[in-house]
Parts: C-alpha cells; structure tokens; sequence
C-alpha cells in the first residue's frame, strides 16, 4: 500500500509540502464533496514547490546546494523516517544497487516498515501527551494510547481522521487510546485544552489571550474565552474500583450537561459563546443564557461557571470545525509543522 496521507508522507522533506495541502479531507461524518478539484499528484506538487525554492533562492541571491550523494540520502532519510540509522546490510544494498529510481522505492519501503509506525507514534505522543506519566509502565490505560497512536501509522490513518478522534475522544485511557491527550491536559482544564488545539492542530498561539488582550497579535480574549467554551464541560475523572473504592489508574473523559466560559473576573460574569476563531458563534437552541440562568458558583476566578442546558455537544462541534475542508489554519499547520521536522526549520517558525 503506497502511504500518501500527512501521516505517511510518500516522500521525505522534499514532499512534505503534500501533507494536507493536496490531501482530500473529505469530513469524518460528512459525505464527499462534489466538484472538488483533480488532486495534483506528487511529482506536480514537487514541481511547484521546487519552482518556489528556486524562485526565493534566485531573489536572494543564493546558490542550491549539490544533490546529496546516495550514502548521505540513505542515512538522512532513515533518520527522518524511522529514527534509526540504515544497518550495514541495508546500506550495502541500496549503495550497490544501479535503479534510477532506487531512492523513491526506498522511501516507501521505509515508510512501509514498523519502524516509521514506532518514531512517528513516538513524536506524536511527545507533542501531544503532556503529562508523560500516563505512558509509563504498568499505568492505567498507557499501553491502550501507545498502541492507538501506533495503528494510526501502521493502517496509514488520514490526518484529519486522526485529529478529530483526537479533540472527539470518548470513554477511557483503557479502552480508547485517543483520549490520551485530553487525558494529559486534565490539570491544565478547559482552558489549557482550547490552547493546546490551537497550538498544535491549527499553528495559532491565543494562550496569551487568556489574561488580557494580546499585545503581539490581534487575539482578544473573547477570542481565547470562545475557544474554551468548547471544552467547558469536558472533565477527566479518575475510574474508581467499585469492590474496592480505590482508583484503578485509569482515567475517563465526561463531557457535563452544562457549563459556560466567562471572562475571568468579571462581575456580574460576562459568558462567552463557543466562538470558533474565525469568529462564526456556534449556534444552539434558546440563544446564550440570560444572566439568571448563570450561577458563578464559588469559582474564584469565574472563568467556567453552571449554565442551562441546551443538548449542543460542544467539543464534537469543534471537531468537525477543526478538520473541515474550509479551516484556513488545518492544513497549513500540518503542513508547517511537518516541514519543520523533516527540516530542522518550519516555514513559520517558531512552530
């Protein structure tokens, strides 16, 4: 099976560009679009993106470095691609071999081997599980998430697929091992949650909205308090043994029939709507509560407070907004970000 998703990227830092930017993110729950446009194959898209090096280097004034000789390539792209170096058999092989096309195949042999699985699993949860206690040995549930992100690359999961089940998760660390993330951000809450979305699937930085207004960009913190709203009703709980009263390790994600976001201090607590950040309200029936319908609860900072009830699940809401094919922050940021590790340096930076 030739790999083509950002999660298999088909070739290494010359092809990342391909990512999501030409992968056709048709919606977890939505039915294909009709009339999208022919999906560029590889070599165009190496083509365009050769042509936009080349153009920069030329508007510089810098000369392209020399092709890397194939003893370079070969350690260089097992490197990227398994985290490992080429073994001495293998070397000799690919050294020896005269295919004019000997470094393509390699690259998807690489990228067909279980070691992609295991490096790439493994920055994966570098990036995304916080608290790295919950990879341990011997915890609830740390083997279930280690062999979730691991199946993801070896059945060459879509990007977008991967994501939401991410944001989406359900039930525990010991039966759904996408709930790791939420999982690891149970210290941090509903607020640490919106800022870690925002950073890693979508290359935005709104945590400095979380106090005050952002003095380095244009984030406000309505835009900060919206995004939280999102997860305000998302809670980790640890799993208790019924026999025993003790916790067993494991951990499980609830999602509460009601909760709002405020502002923080403000009186009487000014609530803010699930707001995506291109600014579009998520709707739900009966509109935002009247200030009566708010109990700020004993909250110090009355940052997420009661609220009515209203049968909007919010964070699927913002899973399927996150992936959908007109965010005009998803694909960039994978993009982006894949760059960098292939790289050394994003297109953006920092990352």
């Amino acid at each position: 099976m030739k790999r083509s998703t950002v999660l298999a990227l088909s070739a290494a830092a010359a092809l990342a560009m391909l990512a999501l930017a030409t992968w056709p993110r048709t919606g977890i729950a939505d039915q294909p679009k009709t009339g999208r446009k022919p999906r560029p194959s590889e070599t165009q898209v190496a083509a365009q993106l050769d042509a936009l090096i080349e153009a920069e280097q030329t508007k510089q004034g810098l000369a392209p470095s020399e092709l890397s000789d194939d003893a370079e390539f070969l350690r260089r792209v097992t490197l990227d691609i398994t985290g490992q170096i080429p073994t001495a058999d293998a070397a000799r092989t690919f050294l020896m071999s005269n295919e004019a096309d000997k470094r393509r195949k390699k690259i998807d042999e690489l990228l067909e081997s279980p070691l992609y699985a295991e490096h790439w699993s493994f920055t994966w949860l570098q990036r995304l599980i916080v608290d790295q206690r919950l990879l341990l040995g011997g915890r609830g549930g740390s083997g279930v998430i280690r062999s979730w992100f691991r199946e993801s690359f070896l059945t060459n999961k879509p990007y977008n697929t991967f994501v939401r089940e991410i944001v989406a998760a359900e039930g525990d660390s010991a039966t759904n091992g996408a709930s790791g993330w939420l999982i690891s951000l149970q210290d941090a809450g509903p607020a640490g949650m919106a800022g870690s979305a925002s950073r890693n699937f979508l290359g935005v930085q709104i945590n400095c909205a979380q106090c005050h207004d952002s003095k380095v960009n244009d984030w406000k913190m309505k835009d900060f308090w919206g995004v939280a709203a999102f997860f305000a009703r998302t809670r980790v709980r640890r799993v208790i043994d019924p026999e025993t009263k003790q916790p067993t390790g494991v951990f499980e994600i609830v999602d509460l029939p009601t909760g709002e976001a405020a502002i923080p201090e403000t009186k009487p607590a000014q609530v803010v709507e699930p707001t995506y950040l291109e600014g579009k309200v998520l709707h739900r029936p009966g509109g935002p509560p009247k200030f009566r319908e708010v109990n700020p609860g004993k909250n110090p900072d009355r940052a997420f407070i009661a609220g009515p009830r209203d049968g909007v699940e919010r964070r699927k809401e913002f899973a399927n907004w996150l992936v959908a094919d007109d965010n005009k922050w998803f694909a960039k940021a994978a993009v982006n970000w894949y760059w960098g590790q292939f790289t050394g340096v994003g297109l953006v930076d920092p990352l």
